[in-house]
């Protein structure tokens, strides 16, 4: 259907919705319902103006022009599908458009069993809209998937490309999270009275006091009773240690006096470049089985241009076919096998393609085994 002609079914369904309006019983549903399938038709005229009426030419690359085929039919359904629900309803409505609401069944014998059958018909196609509209709907799921499919196929000819831009996007991107972990704050040793740090257990600061040590008796201190400490601005470190008073154990600053003194930090202290927050240790260990997982996708890639197609073989009155244009190894049987053979193939990875009247397997490592053990349980030789 084209353009044109989905323009003018859409233009008498906007009369009919008029018509419903003055005519129906239900005349605000009545419009509402012809009214939709205007919509829905203008919608489907727009989409078929936007995609062309025709499914997109071939650009040579078989592997993307299945993908768009792919697309197009199923933006192009989802639309007729809204139609053809929108009509369905629109149908329903018509069907009840001369029956008031709570109108009883009148009369008895074959007049009764007449409005039964019309209220049946009624509510058994106004179930069948709901159902092309969820039809619709997984449509339009399906055909967003489509389009949204990054994935590269071992089928597509520009794989080996799109695999090095990705391989080359990931590494990138480890070495940007890489360069995003925090460098180590300065540790400075100043004179205070009180140094203000961070909290280790609440969003909050708290005040210590200072004391003086030299640097053999802060080293003296058990390791449990002395660290660090991040500032308030949390742009440097200090020294602290816990130390026993009248009071008993307390956190402290501590001020090292036969070491290097540094100037106090002043309150528009800002933060070293790079000391943000570091990305989560899974999220570079998992980048990096991605950036392994591509790479050995490369690896087969570039095997798979290598390997040169064979000259049919056969197991018995069985051709075995390599088809490199899919990666695939096809099994032509003269008939269908018995049962005890489809359950074997089957077993080893062999699907049956009806529109190549084969069965076919990716070709991989194990291929040469599922046919050696095909050709054991016929009791051939594969030649």
């Amino acid at each position: 259907m084209t353009v044109k002609q989905l323009r003018e079914q859409a233009e008498r369904a906007r009369d009919e919705a008029e018509h419903q309006h003055k005519t129906s019983e239900y005349p605000r549903y009545g419009r509402a319902a012809h009214l939709e399938v205007a919509s829905e038709t203008d919608k489907l005229a727009d989409l078929l103006a936007e995609i062309g009426e025709q499914p997109p030419e071939e650009t040579g690359n078989a592997h993307a022009d299945r993908r768009a085929r792919r697309v197009y039919w199923l933006r192009r359904k989802a639309a007729e599908m809204r139609v053809t629900s929108a009509r369905s309803a629109a149908s329903s409505h018509d069907m009840g458009s001369r029956r008031p609401m709570g109108q009883p069944i009148q009369g008895t014998g074959a007049r009764a069993r007449a409005q039964y059958n019309a209220i049946d018909k009624q509510n058994k196609r106004a179930d069948r809209a709901h159902r092309e509209y969820k039809e619709a709907e997984d449509l339009e799921r399906r055909a967003k998937a489509a389009a949204n499919n990054k994935a590269i196929y071992r089928t597509d000819p520009e794989g080996l490309v799109k695999l090095r831009a990705k391989l080359a996007s990931l590494e990138a991107k480890r070495e940007r999270l890489k360069a995003t972990k925090p460098k180590a704050l300065p540790l400075l040793n100043y004179r205070s009275e009180t140094v203000r740090v961070g909290s280790l257990y609440r969003d909050d600061t708290q005040e210590l006091p200072q004391v003086e040590m030299s640097r053999a008796e802060y080293k003296r201190r058990p390791a449990d009773m002395k660290g660090t400490r991040t500032s308030e601005s949390g742009a440097h470190r200090v020294r602290s240690a816990m130390v026993r008073d009248d009071g008993g154990l307390g956190l402290v600053a501590v001020f090292i006096t036969d070491s290097k003194e540094h100037a106090k930090p002043g309150a528009d202290e800002q933060k070293p470049d790079g000391s943000g927050q570091a990305p989560p240790a899974y999220i570079l260990s998992n980048l990096g089985a991605n950036i392994r997982r591509v790479r050995e996708q490369i690896e087969q890639r570039e095997a798979d241009e290598a390997r040169e197609e064979r000259a049919p073989r056969t197991i018995g009155a069985v051709d075995v076919v390599d088809n490199l244009e899919y990666m695939k190894v096809e099994l032509h049987f003269p008939s269908k096998p018995d049962a005890e053979t489809r359950a074997l193939i089957k077993g080893h990875g062999f699907r049956w393609v009806r529109s190549a009247g084969c069965w076919s397997r990716a070709i991989g490592t194990q291929t040469e085994h599922a046919l050696r053990e095909l050709a054991r349980h016929m009791g051939e030789e594969l030649k």
